[in-house]
């Protein structure tokens, strides 16, 4: 025969009063909690509480607490906002600092890097110079003004070119005088008006004269000059002349030779093709005759 059971509800004791603070982290315990939830910390022998040797368990002691959890909450704060404000302090102090500076004197920005970005089709051309003179013309002009080829550029005859213009020279241009064998090398001429001939030139010269002090009439031709543009006017640097001016300088006697030779230009150029090079070996000697100008 089996024997009645009898069930009963078994209900956990009371350890402590409902509230009671954790010895360990202060948290309000409950009445039948033997552990906090919180810090782990075990709750030690309480009142009515009996172990089953028959003696209250032993109270645990409370773990020490590390230094920090002295330090207050705000004195934490702040000293945790002082070390942060000192390390940016440091680094700004760092950045700022140059040990090869002399002392007390600013140290010098870095010259700031310019990078230089080339687009197009490279350089940009240089200026040509383009003369006014009518192509294939040969006349009259006065000439204004002659600056150096080995020291002008296209810039400099266009503001010559504009500065006579604004000095009265209405129809002034400019050209080259190595174009020409009636003008001297190397120049580039300032003129003002292209004239048939040499009487239309003189007049406009009278009209320009006043404001060109240095103003001239010359020949603006591919030719040689003739003897009487050679032996007129003034001295020339050198000149391209031609065999009837250098026969009427032999034809001339007297003091007329001797003016004639005295404007003769320090260079002078013959027309035509210099003889060829003679290679031959030399001979017995010949006799020497007189050199004639035909």
């Amino acid at each position: 025969m089996t024997a009645p059971t009898r069930t009963s509800t078994l209900n956990p004791p009371d350890l402590a009063p409902d509230g009671e603070p954790c010895s360990g982290c202060g948290l309000p315990l409950g009445a039948d909690q033997r552990y906090c939830l919180e810090c782990g910390q075990r709750r030690g022998a309480l009142p009515g509480f009996i172990s089953a040797a028959g003696a209250p368990p032993p109270r645990a002691s409370a773990p020490p607490k590390p230094w920090y959890a002295e330090i207050p909450r705000q004195t934490g704060l702040a000293a945790a906002a002082l070390l942060l404000l000192a390390l940016g302090l440091g680094v700004l102090i760092g950045s700022l600092g140059d040990d090869s500076a002399p002392a007390g004197r600013p140290v010098a920005a870095a010259r700031p890097q310019v990078i230089t970005v080339q687009t197009g089709g490279g350089a940009a051309p240089v200026a040509q110079f383009t003369s006014d003179w009518p192509s294939g013309t040969d006349g009259y002009t006065v000439q204004l003004q002659t600056l150096p080829k080995a020291g002008s550029d296209p810039a400099a005859v266009t503001a010559a070119k504009q500065a006579a213009t604004g000095n009265g020279a209405t129809d002034a241009g400019a050209l080259d005088s190595d174009e020409f064998g009636s003008l001297d090398s190397g120049n580039y001429v300032i003129y003002a008006g292209v004239f048939t001939t040499r009487k239309q030139a003189a007049k406009a010269l009278k009209r320009l004269k006043g404001k060109f002090p240095d103003a001239t009439v010359v020949k603006v031709s591919s030719g040689a000059a003739s003897s009487s543009e050679l032996f007129s006017g003034k001295k020339k640097k050198s000149a391209t002349v031609d065999r009837s001016a250098l026969k009427d300088l032999q034809n001339s006697k007297g003091g007329d030779y001797n003016k004639k030779s005295a404007k003769l230009p320090d260079t002078t150029k013959l027309p035509g093709k210099a003889p060829p090079k003679d290679n031959k070996k030399p001979g017995g000697g010949s006799d020497q005759g007189a050199i004639e100008i035909k």
